[in-house]
């Protein structure tokens, strides 16, 4: 098979099992809070990493070979992407608003671009330069609903401009700092994945690798982990298992989107596993009756995003 294909296919493969991850959160939140679901979630990761890596194991023609730097980018990826890049999200979101906090998320690729042309050297036609815009811009329209971004009347007679550290405190106040910091860990993370996959061919167990950095920074500097074991086990268990579940999905399809980082250009890999929402949002219709965003601007957007796919994949 082409190696161009087969990393496309390999990241088309975790788009859908990211998409599938958000609906079955979406089911699970109703049970059980996101928080208790981010440490069962990131547990699952790490446990279902280890099994499969020691079914690989045991089971492959070529002797695992260890590789220290590989193994250090993707321990970083891990910090960067699945500890810091999730918890500078939910801090955007908590000051933004979920569908302002997603315009970061969204505008990651464009950094990944940015940040493995100059890291990686990854060069990039300028058919799919238009083709990243593009899908951006049709995520844009399919992910933020109409009047999210006005800018709240209240907020804007409540900063103080009366100098440059007001200033500077108003604008971190503001959760665009917090956003910027969500879309650079997750633009950095998604580089050192390419750059580890690239020097030690190990998907499987890099993802566990991550897994595991997330997991013992949360342990490090979170607290209150006996409370919250408490809590998950007197939880709804229909909520705990949709919760483990989306741990398997979500680790699984990191395993993909690293292997296709091998055959594809880290900047293409990510923008395709980010285009959840054309998945995301039919799925919901149909299946959990959501239907308030299913209007022109998402079916504009949708057409925007697929357009912008074909021109990154043509190029």
């Amino acid at each position: 098979m082409d190696s161009f294909l087969l990393g496309t296919l390999l990241a088309f493969a975790a788009m859908v099992m990211f998409a599938s991850n958000v609906v079955v959160t979406k089911v699970a939140s109703s049970r059980l809070d996101v928080t208790a679901g981010f440490v069962i979630s990131v547990f699952v990761n790490l446990l279902f990493a280890a099994l499969v890596f020691g079914i690989e194991v045991g089971t492959r023609d070529v002797p695992f070979r260890w590789d220290w730097v590989g193994v250090g980018w993707f321990v970083l990826a891990g910090a960067c992407a699945t500890y810091l890049g999730r918890w500078f999200f939910f801090g955007a979101i908590a000051r933004l608003g979920a569908a302002r906090a997603s315009l970061f998320h969204i505008s990651s690729p464009a950094f990944t671009a940015i940040i493995a042309w100059l890291a990686l050297s990854e060069q990039l036609s300028f058919l799919t330069w238009t083709g990243i815009a593009a899908t951006i811009a049709g995520l844009f329209l399919v992910s933020v609903p109409p009047g999210a971004l006005r800018a709240s009347p209240t907020v804007a007679r409540t900063v103080p401009v009366a100098s440059t550290g007001t200033r500077l405190r108003a604008w971190l106040a503001s959760g665009f700092a917090v956003g910027l910091g969500a879309t650079f860990a997750y633009s950095v993370g998604n580089v050192l994945r390419g750059a580890a996959v690239r020097a030690w061919y190990e998907p499987v167990a890099g993802a566990m690798l991550g897994a595991l950095a997330a997991l013992v920074l949360h342990l490090v500097i979170g607290s209150g982990h006996a409370a919250l074991v408490r809590r998950i086990a007197a939880a709804d268990q229909r909520g705990v298992r949709l919760y483990a579940f989306g741990g398997v999905l979500t680790i699984s399809a990191q395993m993909c989107m690293v292997a296709s980082m091998r055959y594809i250009p880290v900047a293409v890999a990510t923008v395709i596993t980010l285009c959840t929402p054309l998945v995301v949002i039919p799925v919901s219709y149909w299946l959990l009756k959501d239907r308030e965003r299913l209007g022109l601007a998402t079916l504009i957007g949708a057409a925007v995003t697929m357009a912008g796919v074909v021109a990154i994949l043509a190029g």
